[in-house]
């Protein structure tokens, strides 16, 4: 299992009928992956790594609201 960071738009704006970020989340989600959302407005650089403050969530674009925050926090890498 790996954990992989979407960097795009809020998620409130993807269009699930076409949104090409959305069929890659849901392909990863689908092999296992943990998946996390976060714009690109959240990055940042503290000298000595990158920081973003990102969103785990899960997808499902036959449901309403087709994603679910579980759980927001502050990443270093």
């Amino acid at each position: 299992m790996m954990k992989l960071l979407f960097v795009a738009d809020p998620i409130e704006t993807f269009k699930p009928s076409k949104d090409s970020t959305l069929a890659m989340m849901v392909a990863a989600q689908n092999a296992g992956h943990q998946i996390y959302h976060a714009k690109a407005s959240g990055l940042s650089w503290d000298g000595e790594a990158v920081c973003a403050i990102v969103s785990e969530i899960s997808v499902d674009k036959n449901k309403s609201p087709w994603f679910e925050v579980k759980s927001e926090r502050l990443m270093r890498s």
